[in-house]
């Protein structure tokens, strides 16, 4: 099958191939989304609020679009503190108010409902976010996880370090339980389920060992 013919495929067709091949986990990177904003809506380009829910209800859709094509987890990096660090007041301000969105916008719970998707967060956000937006964070994906889900959607928050992160973790398995943890044992605990290796990666740049 050539280029011209796959993109003549309707989604069902598609989700049979996704499947076929056992493609399951896809890591997906949102960058240039600002750049993207400005293009698409040039009048507001100055407006965070609406920069945010523009954003918003794009995420969703991509995540719609590759949930309907077979895939069933996505890995996806939101923020790292590089980010938050390097930008004035006004944008990490918005920056949190962005993630809260995540647990509880009616638009992302009506989405992970309609799509029976459970939300895990990992990542060291508890050091780089303020203790109140930490914990409203926690609260609100406890809410989200009571049942099981087919699909799982795993937000990566200041998860910038993975080496750093794997070390600590390391230890405190072994402080625990008096014995070096297993692979599994660290895949767990780093993004809080277990979770395969990446099927597939969709980015706009050259990959990079951060999540």
């Amino acid at each position: 099958m050539n280029i011209t013919e796959f993109q003549t495929l309707n989604s069902t067709k598609v989700t049979q191939i996704v499947q076929d091949h056992g493609i399951q986990v896809c890591g997906f990177t949102f960058n240039g989304t600002r750049r993207w904003f400005k293009f698409e809506y040039p009048t507001q380009k100055h407006d965070l609020r609406a920069y945010i829910q523009a954003l918003s209800t794009r995420v969703i859709e991509v995540c719609q679009m590759l949930f309907d094509h077979g895939i069933n987890t996505l890995v996806l990096p939101v923020i790292s503190p590089h980010v938050l660090n390097k930008r004035d007041e006004a944008y990490r301000q918005m920056a949190t108010q962005a993630l809260m969105l995540l647990v509880a916008d009616p638009r992302f719970l009506q989405f992970y409902e309609q799509y029976n998707v459970g939300v895990r967060i990992y990542g060291d956000y508890e050091s780089y976010l303020e203790e109140e937006t930490a914990v409203n964070l926690s609260q609100h994906l406890a809410t989200l996880n009571q049942t099981p889900t087919t699909r799982r959607i795993f937000w990566g928050i200041c998860a910038h370090d993975a080496t750093e992160t794997i070390t600590n973790l390391t230890i405190q398995h072994f402080q625990e339980h008096g014995q070096a943890p297993t692979k599994a044992d660290l895949i767990k605990k780093y993004y809080g389920d277990d979770i395969a290796a990446l099927d597939l990666y969709i980015g706009s740049s050259k990959t990079q060992a951060i999540d």
